[in-house]
């Protein structure tokens, strides 16, 4: 973003999937578990690389890690907010 005077940010989207908290662990893994098989095949792979996607290792794939990024991603952007005064509208 250093285009517009904003070379500190970062952008980047992420696609996953979710689920209600209390959602059963073992479907939730076997969910994980049919989404990773099929984005760790060679040709899944090519084509999110055609469309400018970058797979992730598989560790960054799992629910656990989605969920410490996702709570800090929370606590960030909460820090930010707060910091600029705004509110909701």
């Amino acid at each position: 973003m250093p285009r517009i005077g904003l070379a500190a940010i970062a952008l980047a989207a992420v696609a996953t999937s979710a689920a209600a908290q209390d959602w059963p662990t073992r479907n939730i893994a076997k969910l994980n578990k049919a989404t990773a098989g099929a984005m760790d095949t060679p040709a899944v792979q090519e084509r999110l690389r055609e469309l400018g996607a970058i797979v992730v290792p598989a560790q960054r794939r799992a629910p656990d890690y989605l969920a410490r990024h996702v709570e800090s991603e929370i606590r960030k952007w909460a820090a930010v907010i707060k910091a600029a005064g705004v509110t909701p509208q």
